[in-house]
């Protein structure tokens, strides 16, 4: 009798720590399934759910065969979970522990990417050079690197990356997402007809998904942006009322393809009723319509429906408020144009950085950039006093009194000359 207990009580264990470990996996599976689709509170608990089953592996069962698994896993949850300096302790933790598990590479691979999120970009492209050689993981490293590349501004080496990948991969697992990451990049570029191609090649390929109609909307911009209005508006119709979500965005571009082709009551009618995050553009396009018909109070009032629907902070936004003042101000000078000076245009957008936006930084730049390109300029001490107060007054920057002197050397004459000898004068009592 006694010769079974033994091997019962092994098996006992060994179906314990097994159903641990399934179930820690169960976990983590289906939180990357509820985060793909969205459910990030979901996705979280089972994530801390899975990282408990983990630590119950290697706290109870420190000797089985899984606990390197649960090491790896637990860093995986940290890592989808957006906790990237945990993930990478973690993964530390592994590689330290386990320098010969068949695990190792995979450990590898998810610190890079972790290093990557926190834009260690360097670190994570150094992880995976090294695997890069190994088979296994080559893809999955080329591809990663191409992405590390973009992300971190390496526009050219990230194309490269690319390139080499859709020469030299055999299985081609990211084919089409490669497709529209060279296709990104050349748009940015501005190489529109080398563009339309890879965006082509990945229409081809790609599943009609969100994704897919999502490319051919930017399939159409580029049509659009290379005046081939027809093929745009194509794409467009082959794109309206397939998927809700992108319909304003649709509409919003075939609205600018009817302008740019000179339609302008059918380009009106259409951006009128786009909704949403892009209202604010559409009554952008409007003010420009009417600006160009010389409709100017008409004009600056659809300048000013646009700022107030567009993102604070967005392209739109801070175009709807300098056109707005610009225009405003050729307005009140009885249409004389050459009341705007360029220095007049980089002042306004100066204040509106400082006093709208409230990015006294930025503003700083600005400023300087209107008294070292237009020194003469009556802007130029006006500015480089706004300079010489963001830094005395809302950033702290002891260098005010270095670009007050300078102000002084310079602009003695004037009324902020003055003003900052007052300044330096209390700052010596």
């Amino acid at each position: 009798m006694w010769k079974w207990v033994i091997p019962v009580v092994s098996l006992f264990f060994s179906c314990a720590y097994f159903n641990t470990f399934y179930n820690a996996k169960l976990y983590y599976e289906e939180g990357i399934e509820d985060k793909n689709f969205g459910r990030n509170v979901q996705a979280s608990k089972k994530f801390d759910k899975s990282i408990e089953k983990c630590k119950k592996v290697i706290k109870k069962y420190p000797d089985s065969k899984y606990v390197d698994d649960a090491f790896l896993l637990i860093g995986k949850n940290y890592y989808e979970k957006g906790q990237y300096v945990l993930a990478i302790n973690k993964f530390d933790e592994f590689l330290r522990y386990f320098p010969s598990s068949s695990l190792r590479d995979e450990a590898l691979f998810y610190k890079a990417l972790s290093l990557a999120e926190l834009k260690r970009y360097a670190e994570a492209i150094s992880i995976l050079n090294q695997l890069k050689n190994k088979s296994k993981w080559k893809e999955e490293a080329v591809y990663n690197m191409g992405i590390i590349k973009k992300k971190s501004g390496s526009v050219d080496e990230a194309k490269e990356t690319f390139i080499f990948y859709l020469k030299e991969m055999k299985g081609k697992k990211y084919r089409n997402e490669v497709l529209k990451n060279i296709a990104e990049i050349l748009k940015e570029e501005e190489r529109y007809e080398e563009a339309i191609t890879y965006l082509r090649k990945y229409i081809r390929r790609a599943p009609p998904t969100v994704d897919y109609y999502r490319a051919k909307l930017e399939l159409a911009e580029l049509l659009w942006k290379t005046g081939r209005y027809e093929e745009s508006l194509k794409e467009i119709n082959g794109v309206i009322g397939v998927y809700s979500e992108l319909n304003d965005e649709a509409e919003l571009l075939r609205g600018k393809v009817y302008k740019s082709m000179g339609d302008y009551k059918r380009a009106m009618n259409i951006l009128m009723e786009v909704k949403k995050e892009k209202k604010g553009e559409a009554m952008f396009e409007i003010a420009e319509i009417y600006e160009k018909e010389s409709k100017y109070d008409t004009a600056l009032m659809f300048y000013d429906s646009a700022s107030s629907y567009a993102k604070q902070g967005s392209d739109v936004y801070i175009e709807s408020l300098l056109r707005k003042a610009l225009l405003g101000e050729y307005v009140g000078s009885g249409g004389d144009s050459t009341s705007i000076s360029p220095e007049q245009a980089k002042f306004y957008l100066a204040e509106i950085t400082l006093l709208n936006l409230k990015k006294p930084e930025e503003a700083v730049q600005k400023y300087r950039e209107i008294y070292e390109d237009y020194p003469d300029s009556p802007l130029a001490p006006k500015a480089m006093f706004a300079e010489v107060w963001i830094k005395r007054n809302i950033l702290g920057d002891s260098t005010w009194m270095e670009q007050g002197k300078i102000l002084i050397s310079k602009y003695g004459e004037t009324e902020y000359a003055e003003r900052v000898k007052e300044w330096m004068s209390n700052e010596n009592k």
